[in-house]
């Protein structure tokens, strides 16, 4: 039980890096290129489905054996 909450632990820690990421890698090429990319429909995009997914994630209260038949079902297609 101590690693999954571990492992859960680490997942939204590389989450938040990554959605982190994304936004300071949008802003760099925004200040790169000028005000070009700031409201570029790829850069909506990303944000908003990172955001979109952390939300659903913290609504859907998915139990341990539901997140083990997910990654089954997608390591399967």
């Amino acid at each position: 039980m101590k690693n999954k909450a571990t492992i859960a632990i680490v997942a939204g820690l590389v989450m938040l890096l990554v959605t982190g990421g994304v936004i300071w890698a949008a802003q760099a090429h925004a200040g790169l290129l000028g005000d070009a990319l700031a409201d570029h429909p790829m850069k909506r995009l990303i944000v908003g489905k990172i955001g979109r997914l952390m939300v659903l994630k913290s609504e859907l209260n998915v139990t341990d054996e539901q997140r083990k038949k997910i990654k089954e079902i997608i390591r399967s297609h």
